[in-house]
């Protein structure tokens, strides 16, 4: 990665990581040499959340002598809304990026993303599997691809969001949009995404979705049972809160 001033980065791109031995030292490896090439002015926060295998030790022994790596850890699991959350708050780029371990979402995208945020006055972008022009090199499985649909299905239900892919884990937000909407989080699993695009909604940013590459990891941490039930409870949390908060301000 190229060493540069951390005080005003361009970018923070923020991973959030559980039990990942397998592959973060890989994924690591891949970012660095594209942000190397692209010569971006970048910082990488990788947050731990509360691995029980040697991911701690790998990402130590990374991050030492590498002053663009920040790793930071919480010894008990509490949730990917939880982690991304931990990493934004740290995060000093002028573009703040949350990716998942696997880059399933090709680091390539950063760079379009920056473009996209040169060019016009959004305040985040949101990564989609499901508009055109998106680009799906490995499918997810069929039962994954239809569990996304309803959940979809629901998210339009429930909430008067219209996005197509509210899931995808590659999002940018500007850093004054990130540090107003992260620390009103309150859900810490899956679902985050969804209180976090309401939340933007509330408080009238412009937030695009912009179809990227997508290249499935058959490791997915969400269970197509116990997965989708506690996403859907978590979905119906954010319903009634913001209904609560629709009829205070009437």
């Amino acid at each position: 990665m190229q060493k540069v001033s951390l005080e005003k980065p361009e970018i923070s791109i923020v991973i959030p990581v559980f039990n990942e031995e397998k592959r973060i030292a890989k994924s690591l490896s891949r970012l660095a040499s594209y942000l190397r090439r692209r010569k971006l002015d970048s910082e990488v926060i990788v947050v731990d959340d509360g691995s029980n295998d040697k991911t701690e030790k790998i990402l130590n022994d990374l991050a030492q002598g590498n002053r663009l790596l920040r790793v930071v850890r919480h010894e008990k699991n509490k949730g990917k809304g939880f982690a991304v959350q931990k990493g934004v708050q740290l995060a000093k780029g002028k573009l703040i990026f949350f990716t998942d371990a696997d880059l399933s979402t090709p680091p390539q995208e950063i760079k379009r993303f920056i473009e996209i945020f040169n060019e016009h006055p959004y305040d985040g972008l949101i990564g989609s599997r499901n508009t055109p022009g998106a680009r799906l090199k490995i499918k997810q499985p069929c039962y994954r691809q239809n569990m996304g649909r309803v959940f979809n299905w629901f998210v339009r239900k429930m909430t008067p969001l219209d996005f197509k892919d509210t899931q995808c884990g590659f999002k940018a937000f500007r850093n004054h949009a990130a540090k107003q909407l992260f620390p009103r989080l309150r859900l810490e699993g899956f679902a985050f995404d969804v209180e976090l695009l309401m939340l933007a909604r509330e408080h009238d940013f412009f937030v695009k979705e912009v179809p990227v590459t997508w290249v499935n990891s058959r490791k997915s941490r969400v269970s197509p049972l116990t997965g989708s039930l506690k996403m859907f409870l978590e979905l119906r949390q954010i319903q009634k809160r913001f209904n609560r908060r629709k009829r205070r301000q009437r």
